[in-house]
């Protein structure tokens, strides 16, 4: 796991209380902004479509994110439903943010797909939980690409 350093660009999100869903979905659209898409926002759709957080970025492309306030380890499922969620609005890079961690199942699927994961606390900080999750949290595009045809 890793710790963001800070870099130019947009500020590093300061830590602070996070009480429910909407707090989590703001928290980590304001790290999505600050790891290179500068327009994430949450989305604040009625039902749970599986996106949280959309961004674009003219560099880096569109951005989708899902974040769950859980008290619960996230299963694969949940990870598989943002990745079919994302290919419908044509997302390039996927993050998914759990506040209890993954399952053994969800992180080896989610790794072998290039899905950044990463975990964050009540506190507000956020660490990194696979390769692909450091790379987005050192400013750098992850190799894999789950929207590749093999």
């Amino acid at each position: 796991m890793s710790h963001l350093s800070d870099r130019p660009g947009e500020p590093r999100p300061e830590p602070r209380l996070v009480r429910d869903v909407a707090e989590t979905e703001e928290l980590a659209a304001e790290w999505i902004r600050f790891m290179g898409w500068p327009g994430a926002m949450a989305t604040n759709l009625s039902g749970d479509s599986g996106i949280d957080v959309l961004g674009t970025s003219a560099l880096h492309g569109v951005v989708v994110a899902q974040v769950k306030f859980e008290a619960k380890p996230t299963g694969r499922p949940a990870i598989q439903g943002l990745l079919g969620a994302g290919h419908g609005v044509g997302a390039d890079h996927f993050m998914f943010f759990s506040s209890a961690g993954y399952t053994q199942k969800a992180f080896d699927w989610a790794t072998d797909m290039g899905i950044g994961l990463f975990r964050f606390s009540r506190d507000g900080s956020i660490e990194a939980e696979n390769g692909s999750g450091e790379s987005y949290m050192r400013g750098v595009m992850p190799d894999n690409d789950p929207t590749a045809e093999n």
